[in-house]
Formats: structure tokens, C-alpha cells, sequence
């Protein structure tokens, strides 16, 4: 599964101040106007679920078409090395984000960790395997048929391949084995009945349908190197001019070179909008508000007071921990948010979602931005 706020991974390629949200537990700067009519997407099959209900969302917002293809990361990294056109590469495996740009074939500084995959053992209801007992299932000789995705050039095989090893159960699987050519078509495999077992991503066994057919059980995650998700964004794509030169999280908790980061982004010309994530509490770690205040031309109390009102139908009087505050520096609008899920859920779909859409009424901050420099 994508350890990721799902609604920081979306993505947004129109519009006045979207591009590509990339982050969370960090910061993003959004450059304006990357306006495309068709938006050609490689990704992992991993995200076949989540990604689709975005790209449906973007496009209804903005009319513009996004072609997907979902696949093996390592069949994509072969086909952007021969020159496939496509402008962004979701990866299961950040690896191969991180060659390509080695070769000079993506944006440099685009390539971001966007998640943390998980694995675990999936049966469909029909099989009647018990996979509560865990990877010892696979020991069981009435188990015909083990389905996995290729570990040769798909990152969730290998990790299906390193657990398997782990739990000493490889050896007796191995020519059980029955190889997708992504982890959607493992998946597929077992959910039809022609396997009996198999390991797949969590994201797809927490998927409604499979959800509904199936149970699983989650394998711990020191049982195989860390599944690093990367995404990029192509040299040759039409989204490689408007890109910021770097998109990169913060991970430190470093005040100060917080501030010199966002204050950077705040002066660099063609960048809009500015997302912060996380650091916005009470413990002594948490010091965004220090660090990004100073840096405000002019604050937005609006902002921190209906985030808190909205927040406390949710978590109740806990709401009274949150900082999050937004403002306007050098023309360009900053949010800063908690770094949870559900935070950041509630501050993008009730709020900042709709303020970034110029179609909202009676006003919106996109249609204010001509006005910003007002004397």
C-alpha cells in the first residue's frame, strides 16, 4: 500500500497555481498556467485503483484528458529509455526514477519518494485458505499455484520473492510460482480462482472489489527491503518548462533551513502557490509557524479559524493543538497544514480545493491574484 496522504498524492496539471502534488509531511511549490490538453502518465500498477479516481477528478475539473498506462515499473523504465513518450513515471521502485535521471532523461530534481509500499498475502473467499496463519500457508502442498508479479522487472515481485526468503518458505514455493506480468495481473490471478494464493500490494487488497472477494494478511514490513515509490517528470515531457527547477520535502525539522527553503520558492518568479505539511502542533519538534510566519506579507486568520471549526466535528477538542495558518508572500498564496491524513483531507476538499477554482462564488483566491499588487 502508499503509505501517502492520498489527497497530497493528486494530481493537477491545469489551472492557475496546480501542477503536480507530489507531497506530504513536506512542501511543494506549484508553478502556474502548466496547461496541457492531454497529460500521457506511466505508473505503477499498484495505484491502479487510487490513481484512477483522481485523474477522473482532474479531468472533470478541468476538461482537460490524462492517458494512463499502468504496467511494471521496469517494463516503463526500458520504454522512457527508448524514447516512450510519456510526461510523468509513477515507479514502485525509485530506483528507476533515479537512473533515468542519472542518464539525463528526467527533469533534474524532480524525482520524489511519494510513498512506501506494502505487501501481504492474499486469497479469494472460493480458496478457503487461511492465510491468518501467514506465510506458512505457502508450505501446504494443496496450495497448487503461488501467483506474484515478475521479479525481473517489477518491484512488487522482488518484494514478494525477498519476504518468501525471509520466512524460509521460498525453496518450497519457487515451482509454485505463477509470475504477473504486474502486480494488477498477480492480483487478477487469484481473484479468478486460477491461483490459490498470492502476494499483491495492500493498496489493491484494500480496493472495494477485492476487498469484497477476498482476505489477506499484511507481511511485516522488515521481511523485505523497503518498497521506495518514486515519481519524475520526463526531460522531453511538455510539463518539463513549467516545472519548478526542484521539488524536494523538507525532512529535517530544522527551522531555519525551512524558512530559507520556502523563502527561496517564495522569491523565485512563476510559482503561485506553496503547500507546507506537518509541523504545525505543539511538541517541541513542531515549528513550522515559526519557521514560515516571518516570511508572510500579510496572514489569512480566516484560514486557521474555519480549519479548526471544520476540524472539530472530527477529532473534538483536539482540534485546539492545530496551528495551521495560510498567507500571502510576494503575491503567492501559503497554506500550512498539519501532516495527517485526515487533516489534510479536510483542509484541501473543504477549503483550499475550492478557493484555487476560479469558478467558485462569490469569490475565490484565483481571481484575486490580478488584484494582489494593487496600490
Amino acid at each position: 500500500m502508499t503509505k501517502l496522504n492520498p489527497y497530497v498524492r493528486k494530481l493537477y496539471v491545469a489551472g492557475w497555481a496546480a501542477a503536480l502534488i507530489l507531497c506530504v509531511g513536506g512542501q511543494l511549490a506549484l508553478p502556474p498556467n502548466a496547461v496541457a490538453e492531454e497529460i500521457a502518465i506511466a505508473a505503477a500498477s499498484d495505484l491502479n485503483f487510487a490513481i484512477k479516481d483522481v485523474i477522473a477528478e482532474y479531468e472533470k475539473a478541468t476538461g482537460h484528458h490524462v492517458k494512463l498506462s499502468l504496467g511494471s515499473s521496469g517494463n516503463f523504465y526500458a520504454q522512457i529509455q527508448n524514447g516512450a513518450p510519456f510526461d510523468l513515471y509513477f515507479s514502485a521502485d525509485i530506483g528507476y526514477p533515479k537512473k533515468l535521471e542519472e542518464a539525463g532523461l528526467i527533469v533534474p530534481g524532480s524525482v520524489y519518494r511519494y510513498a512506501i509500499g506494502r505487501i501481504v498475502l492474499w486469497t479469494n473467499h472460493a480458496s478457503r485458505r487461511d492465510v491468518s496463519k501467514g506465510m506458512d500457508v505457502l508450505r501446504d502442498p494443496a496450495v497448487k499455484k503461488i501467483a506474484i508479479a515478475n521479479p525481473k522487472h517489477a518491484p512488487y515481485g522482488r518484494a514478494a520473492v525477498a519476504a518468501m526468503q525471509h520466512f524460509k518458505v521460498y525453496d518450497e514455493a519457487k515451482d509454485r510460482l505463477v509470475l504477473g506480468e504486474n502486480i494488477s495481473q498477480a492480483a487478477q490471478f487469484i481473484e479468478s480462482g486460477a491461483c490459490d494464493v498470492g502476494v499483491i500490494a495492500l493498496s489493491l487488497a484494500l480496493a472495494p472489489t477485492m476487498k469484497a472477494a477476498g482476505t489477506y494478511w499484511e507481511i511485516p514490513s522488515d521481511a523485505h527491503p523497503p518498497l521506495e515509490q518514486g515519481a519524475a517528470i520526463l526531460k522531453s515531457s511538455k510539463l518539463a518548462g513549467v516545472m519548478p527547477d526542484r521539488v524536494r520535502a523538507i525532512e529535517s525539522d530544522d527551522r531555519y533551513r525551512m524558512r530559507a527553503i520556502v523563502a527561496a520558492w517564495i522569491a523565485r518568479e512563476g510559482i503561485h502557490g506553496i503547500l507546507v505539511t506537518g509541523g504545525t502542533g505543539f511538541t517541541g519538534r513542531d515549528s513550522t509557524p515559526e519557521a514560515i510566519r516571518p516570511l508572510l506579507d500579510k496572514e489569512m486568520p480566516g484560514f486557521g479559524e474555519m480549519f479548526r471549526v471544520l476540524s472539530f466535528d472530527e477529532i473534538g477538542t483536539s482540534t485546539l493543538q492545530s496551528r495551521a495558518f495560510a498567507g500571502l508572500a510576494n503575491d503567492k498564496f501559503v497554506f500550512c497544514l498539519p501532516g495527517s491524513t485526515s487533516a489534510c483531507r479536510t483542509a484541501w476538499e473543504k477549503l483550499i480545493r475550492a478557493q484555487l477554482d476560479a469558478r467558485t462564488r462569490p469569490c475565490n483566491l484565483a481571481n484575486l491574484r490580478p488584484r494582489l499588487k494593487e496600490a
